[in-house]
């Protein structure tokens, strides 16, 4: 099956979803995919193995609760998934404990990891912003750069620093709710 029959077979119940679901199961690429990106952040195979289970169940669950959006492909969403699942499943045992000792920030250099994080971080809010509308995207960004709320109203075009003080809290607001209502952009943006 293809992309777009792999989402609508998920998305029917029975026979359709139960094939679906095996096929993806059973995709090799996938399996050494997540397998080496567990290995290679301080995991093992069981480890691996573990997480390969359970993003099925939480891609299953996010393609019939409609939080795909088919920005990308299926196995790119996938792959998503299972990282932050092991990202949180490392935190929920204390794995990355040594992170939390300030001998760690005495180093010069950041982990890859952590970058790798950060930047992931980046692209979702910006894909948050994209959603939530332009004038909330420019309004966030300026505030986001300490511009003052007489800037932002002088840049928008406002009446006064007041209405832009509630421009920004309404673009806030539904960041956060957009933020609410897609689980995989809460629990990467919560981690």
């Amino acid at each position: 099956m293809d992309n777009a029959e792999i989402i609508a077979a998920i998305q029917c119940s029975g026979e359709q979803r139960d094939k679906a679901l095996q096929q993806v199961f059973k995709n090799e690429v996938l399996h050494r995919t997540i397998s080496l990106h567990i290995t290679n952040h301080r995991g093992n195979p069981q480890d691996a193995e573990d997480v390969f289970q359970d993003t099925v169940v939480l891609f299953d669950r996010q393609i019939r609760e409609g939080y795909f959006k088919g920005q990308s492909s299926w196995t790119t969403y996938f792959v998503g998934i299972a990282k932050w699942r092991w990202v949180s499943l490392k935190r929920k045992h204390g794995r990355d404990s040594n992170e939390l000792k300030p001998e760690y920030f005495d180093t010069p250099t950041e982990s890859v990891e952590a970058r790798v994080i950060e930047n992931e971080k980046k692209e979702m809010i910006d894909d948050i912003l994209s959603h939530i509308g332009e004038r909330c995207q420019t309004i966030l960004t300026l505030y986001k750069l300490s511009y003052s709320m007489e800037e932002i109203a002088e840049k928008l075009g406002l009446s006064s620093p007041e209405l832009a003080k509630k421009n920004a809290y309404e673009c806030r607001k539904k960041f956060r709710e957009f933020v609410e209502n897609n689980p995989l952009y809460k629990s990467i943006l919560n981690a």
